[in-house]
């Protein structure tokens, strides 16, 4: 949390290296092994702990000498390291003399090293052109140049002393320092040696050609105190599923995002081993070991609607489908507005209605795009509702003879009827539809009822429509032989 503890490059290189080595560690707790490492800049140090080349106590010695050697080389020219947001071939145009591209890290990522006026000097040319640049903290060493060969002889030799019989390195690991060709010129190069990392710290990283030869499915965990590769993964990657387990400035949600790291190769097929994460129980426990079973508990404040048999499945295949009017929910309270002498019903329309969907649903329609033809409709049985329970309807439609039924909760048939798409040869359909707007021209000679009048005539008949069922605005007529009415649609 104190940021004045890490100031120095040793520092920031041991920091990272350790939580580099840690989470390796943790995700080896869990039992996943990787099947290939790759590693950038001095995070090929992890590498070679992750490939079994160096021990945890080794990997901070290696880390901590390159730091020290480094910062302590009096003969070093002072410089400057940028990344920059192009690709290398285009960022090479621009470098002057004592400049170089020392990382290749994407096809428009990479990052230049140099002497001091230099790197200024075009950090400065580059933001004029408005191209991508952002100084590296470096503590004024340009790492991975050729400025940085005064430090190789002592720090081979100092790490020599702690490593002198170093391991060969696998195929697991794609080393981003060396190619076939330098390690065909140096057989020590083809070993975790000091020689090799020697030659890591000097010399240019070409993360981006190895980043390629990874499978585009690839699951790729970054280790690291920050998600620093996450874009040019996913970009040089097309398919592949990128996971970072910290975040930098984080540390009040960094265990939130590493669990969700975790949880993400869950999802992804990989079986974790999380009883790694705690300490091994003794079995069996004590006699008075709390049980956590009574804190679990379904959360049954919601209702999920599932196409079980007999009540919900496919509409479109199934002879029979059921429509809830549910009490409790919002958009089911508008029933209760339908009542006769004070008792709320089911509306005569809402049977003919959900037989129409039906018919619809049956030919893969839907009720809007579907015309249809009512005949011999028989109300047999009112339906009530009520504030406490659930209504359950039982739609048959049986579509070679067009006839459909419906049904209440006690099973007692309510309504049947047939119903059938028209016939345009034999059926006269909406015969007044034409006239419709013609006879909405109110005379001064109309007879008409207003909504309050129209509905309080109504109650006097026993028929209680609430609000939601007062949408008859005005009804009139001229000669008692055509009516036209003013309605509210919803």
């Amino acid at each position: 949390d104190d940021p004045s503890v890490i100031t120095s490059l040793t520092a920031k290189f041991s920091a990272t290296t350790a939580l580099e080595l840690a989470l390796f560690d943790v995700l080896k707790a869990l039992d996943v092994t990787p099947d290939g490492i790759i590693g950038h800049s001095f995070g090929e140090i992890a590498c070679a702990y992750a490939d079994g080349c160096l021990t945890r106590r080794e990997a901070m010695i290696i880390t901590y000498l390159r730091g020290n050697v480094t910062q302590n080389d009096r003969k070093m020219t002072k410089g400057l390291m940028a990344a920059v947001g192009l690709s290398r071939a285009e960022a090479m145009k621009y470098c002057p003399k004592g400049v170089e591209v020392v990382c290749n890290n994407g096809k428009d990522s990479c990052v230049v090293s140099g002497l001091m006026n230099e790197m200024l000097d075009l950090i400065k040319r580059l933001q004029e052109k408005r191209v991508f640049v952002r100084q590296l903290e470096s503590s004024e060493i340009p790492l991975h140049s050729q400025y940085m060969v005064t430090s190789a002889k002592p720090m081979i030799e100092v790490i020599k002393k702690y490593l002198p019989e170093p391991r060969l390195r696998s195929g697991k690991w794609l080393s981003t320092a060396v190619s076939g060709q330098d390690e065909t010129a140096n057989e020590t190069l083809r070993y975790a040696s000091a020689e090799y990392f020697v030659h890591n710290l000097i010399h240019y990283v070409n993360f981006y050609d190895r980043l390629r030869e990874l499978p585009t499915d690839a699951v790729v965990v970054e280790l690291g105190p920050h998600s620093v590769f996450g874009r040019i993964v996913t970009e040089t990657l097309d398919n592949c599923h990128y996971i970072s387990l910290l975040k930098k400035d984080s540390n009040a949600t960094n265990m939130d995002t590493f669990l969700s790291g975790l949880a993400q190769l869950y999802e992804l097929g990989f079986n974790l081993a999380v009883d790694g994460l705690y300490a091994p129980v003794d079995w069996p426990v004590a006699r008075n070991t709390q049980s956590i079973s009574s804190l679990i508990k379904w959360d049954h404040s919601r209702e999920f609607d599932c196409r079980l048999y007999p009540d919900r499945w496919c509409q479109s295949t199934a002879g029979d489908s059921t429509h809830v009017v549910r009490y409790q929910k919002n958009e089911d309270q508008f029933y209760m507005n339908h009542a006769i002498d004070g008792q709320p019903i089911y509306p005569a329309t809402g049977y003919l209605m959900l037989a129409w969907r039906k018919v619809a649903a049956s030919v893969g329609k839907l009720w809007t795009d579907c015309p249809v033809v009512f005949e011999n409709v028989h109300f047999r049985r009112a339906v009530f509702l009520s504030d406490s329970t659930n209504v359950k309807l039982k739609v048959k439609y049986i579509s070679t003879l067009n006839e459909f039924l419906i049904y209440d909760n006690s099973n007692q048939l309510c309504v049947s009827g047939r119903v059938r798409a028209p016939d345009a040869e034999a059926d006269d359909v909406l015969n007044a539809q034409h006239v419709l707007h013609e006879s909405c021209k109110q005379t001064a000679n109309d007879y008409t009822l207003e909504r309050d009048d129209i509905y309080k005539d109504l109650r006097v008949l026993g028929l209680d429509y609430g609000p939601e069922f007062q949408r008859l605005r005005k009804v009139g007529t001229t000669d008692f032989h055509q009516f036209y009415g003013l309605n509210e649609w919803t």
